[in-house]
């Protein structure tokens, strides 16, 4: 289901970047670049979440009484990325769950829950921070 979501939201960015291309925004250099790194990021991500570290096992002979039974050698596929995109949705969801209280309250006049809103935004530093160190928090968390 998050997958659908991320992915049903591609063609639409990918259009409306072209648009605002040919609008004249953005020059159409800037819109190439924009496809080629967002191809090179979801080969990227997909590539990172099919990897897997095969582990090496040889089963050693044995002989039940006039029967000599061949070693066997088989892997143990483990994946690199156990805590798949768990980390990036929990990270998400903890920074943005304060935001929609603060944006629903009724208090919206208070100068301090403005700058709260303001510094924490997506797409803010204090936000992007803040979001790569949960990830990093989650992954470890996920997958100790």
């Amino acid at each position: 289901i998050i997958f659908i979501g991320i992915v049903s939201g591609i063609p639409k960015s990918i259009i409306t970047t072209f648009e605002l291309s040919r609008r004249g925004g953005d020059s159409p250099f800037i819109s190439v670049i924009f496809l080629v790194v967002i191809v090179t990021l979801i080969a990227f991500i997909v590539f990172f979440e099919k990897a897997q570290r095969r582990i090496l096992v040889h089963y050693p002979r044995r002989q039940l009484g006039n029967k000599i039974y061949g070693g066997d050698t088989t892997h143990i596929p483990l994946k690199l990325n156990i805590a798949g995109v768990m980390p990036p949705i929990c990270a998400s969801s903890l920074l943005l769950f304060p935001l929609t209280v603060l944006n629903l309250s009724q208090n919206k006049d208070s100068a301090i829950l403005q700058a709260i809103v303001s510094y924490f935004s997506p797409g803010k530093l204090v936000f992007i921070l803040c979001y790569g160190l949960l990830i990093i928090f989650f992954s470890i968390f996920y997958t100790a």
